[in-house]
């Protein structure tokens, strides 16, 4: 625990950006004893509970936090994210209050864009993704959404940029070197997008979608064997 309420976020976010969940909730926790009052905090620990897929929890401590202050973006955020997949215009209304409220918010923007563009709502996902561009961003989790909204709008030059920063950085989560495989694979790196498959695959072995994306990508570069080397892991992994 750090000795502000904002330190131990940072500490938090950071180990949490890592994929080391445990150590973000050993530093999360005593914090919020030692401050109880603070919306942010629990906020924080929502985000790590969501990631964990532990919904329940996630979700009382996002009330919890917007009963402390209704004005907690990354509070309204979460509870966003938690609606169901058939209640979107809710998760898009309460993603455009933590807009309203942090309008620099890039995950925000850019989760907002993805519910509006599977709502049907093509010129709003737009607006969402442009906007979330001109956000200034240098922590990982803001440079990993730009680069998303970047994908969206097609700027793959640009996505790389935005997720191999957030990628070096320490960001593990969100499937950071995956996406910024995928983006260097329509720029025609085909070797740098392997690259980004193997370290992917460093982190997450037993991926049935990695070994098989990364198989494509080698049957693309020319590699026949390398593919069917990959082919037949993913298939050992998921015989279905």
């Amino acid at each position: 625990m750090n000795g502000t309420p904002a330190g131990s976020i940072a500490l938090a976010q950071a180990r949490r950006l890592a994929g080391d969940f445990p150590e973000a909730l050993r530093i999360l926790d005593p914090a919020i004893e030692t401050w109880p009052g603070d919306a942010a905090l629990r906020a924080t620990r929502a985000v790590v509970f969501l990631d964990r897929g532990e919904t329940d929890r996630a979700r009382e401590d996002a009330e919890r936090a917007l009963e402390i202050d209704p004005r907690c973006a990354e509070a309204w955020l979460v509870r966003a994210r938690l609606h169901p997949e058939a209640d979107v215009a809710r998760a898009i209304e309460d993603a455009g209050r933590a807009i309203d409220l942090d309008p620099a918010n890039v995950a925000a923007r850019v989760s907002r864009g993805h519910w509006r563009w599977g709502a049907g709502d093509r010129t709003g996902a737009g607006e969402d993704y442009t906007a979330a561009t001109a956000c200034a961003a240098v922590d990982p989790r803001s440079l990993y959404y730009r680069g998303l909204a970047r994908v969206a709008l097609g700027d793959d030059a640009g996505a790389a940029n935005d997720l191999a920063a957030a990628a070096g950085q320490g960001m593990s989560v969100g499937n950071v070197r995956w996406r910024l495989a995928e983006a260097k694979l329509r720029l025609g790196d085909g070797a740098g997008a392997i690259a980004e498959f193997d370290r992917a695959l460093e982190a997450a072995p037993g991926s049935f979608a990695l070994h098989f994306a990364r198989g494509r990508a080698k049957l693309g570069g020319g590699d026949p064997a390398g593919a069917l080397a990959d082919f037949t892991r993913a298939t050992e992994l998921d015989p279905a």
